[in-house]
Order: C-alpha cells, then structure tokens, then sequence
C-alpha cells in the first residue's frame, strides 16, 4: 500500500495563500485538527485529509464573505 502524502504547515499555508498562523488558529479553535506532530521537533505534519478539510474551510469563508457582500 502507497504510503499517504504528508505536508508541513508551511506547505498548506503556500498552498492556500494563507498565513501558517491562520492554520494555527484554526486549529485552536478546533475546525481543524493536526493529529501528527513530530515528538522531538513538535512540528505539525497534515494529511490529504486535514488539506481537503482546510480547502472545505476556506470554502465556507468565501462563500459567507460573498453572502454578506450581497446583502449590502
């Protein structure tokens, strides 16, 4: 079995044009969830899983962002 491709959060963050903060603070409010940390280093590594939930995140936000532009 092929092993899953793994990302660091500087990765995801260029991948989505975001901050790695704006990663962490998901995170911290619980939207999303990185389950792999490397023990010595502490460093984060994200699946495809946690990147599909990311993308459905950022998603949600433009799509609201587009919403409330609308009603004005």
């Amino acid at each position: 079995m092929a092993e899953e491709k793994v990302f660091t959060i500087s990765e995801l963050a260029a991948m989505f044009d975001i901050s790695s903060r704006t990663i962490r603070y998901y995170e911290e409010i619980g939207m999303l969830a990185s389950e792999n940390r490397d023990s010595l280093t502490k460093q984060r590594s994200y699946t495809n899983r946690e990147r599909r939930r990311l993308k459905m995140i950022l998603r949600g936000k433009s799509s609201a962002s587009a919403f409330r532009k609308s009603e004005k």
